[in-house]
């Protein structure tokens, strides 16, 4: 009945209307910037923290103990520690597993192991792991395909019940949404030397190629380089406290020494 009084609707089905959002999809946010793991490093404030912990981190000294009795004692390293990979070296692997974890809440690596002996920790992109349950046994997919090897999954903050870590972009999206569209707004703010789009009035009524050619032939001369070769209108201006927004961006702050003198 609804489709004879409204008209039957069509839309296309995809993955999503069948298996429901995929783990690690990061939606659009009330800014309208859609946050993913690549988007929000292109906020510095995103990029700087993820930056200074896995630096920090990835570079201090490791030891390897084995218990004895109550207490422990210091061991070689084995070879696995000193370099996790062929390809990377303790450092290195030691920066994308705390990274999957800062950004995922959640870090995987294939073991390898001749034996009882590891060879090598490979990590993996932790957007293309799933963790599913079959049967009430957890197993590992990758890109789609299910992963017989022995997997290391090194998990961020959990909720009860869950099997994975929670992702702090999808927990953050909102704030790091917020940040990169402030960021955007103040970009084009300044890329048009704080004017506020114009209004063009002509006086009869023109075709609509007509007034799409003389929107983009506007848009043309009040763009960077040629802004000054055409006499603008009163721009629709700002005021002081409308710039507010731009003061989001973060200051750095000068050494107490400094402030001091």
């Amino acid at each position: 009945m609804l489709g004879r009084l409204f008209g039957a609707q069509k839309r296309a089905i995809t993955v999503e209307d069948i298996w429901g959002p995929w783990y690690g999809d990061v939606g659009t946010t009330a800014a309208g910037i859609a946050v993913t793991q690549d988007s929000a490093l292109q906020l510095m404030a995103v990029y700087g923290c993820v930056r200074l912990i896995t630096d920090g981190i990835s570079t201090l000294p490791i030891d390897a103990y084995r218990h004895v009795g109550d207490g422990r004692e210091e061991i070689a390293k084995p070879d696995w520690l000193l370099q996790p990979t062929v390809d990377l070296t303790f450092a290195e692997w030691c920066t994308q597993i705390i990274s999957s974890l800062l950004l995922r809440g959640n870090a995987y690596a294939v073991v390898s192991r001749i034996g009882n002996r590891i060879i090598e920790v490979v990590p993996l992109d932790p957007t293309q792991v799933m963790v599913r349950r079959v049967a009430g046994v957890k197993t590992y997919w990758v890109s789609g395909q299910p992963v017989h090897q022995e997997i290391l999954h090194i998990k961020g903050l959990m909720l009860p019940g869950s099997d994975v870590g929670l992702s702090p972009l999808e927990y953050a999206r909102q704030s790091i949404g917020l940040g990169l569209a402030a960021q955007e707004y103040g970009a084009t703010f300044f890329n048009s030397d704080g004017n506020m789009p114009g209004v063009i009035e002509i006086p009869k009524q023109a075709q609509p190629d007509v007034k799409k050619k003389m929107a983009e032939g506007f848009g043309r001369k009040l763009s960077r380089g040629n802004r000054n070769r055409l006499p603008q209108p009163p721009p629709l201006c700002l005021r002081p406290h409308q710039h507010l927004l731009l003061l989001r961006r973060p200051r750095r702050q000068r050494p107490p020494d400094q402030e001091r003198a």
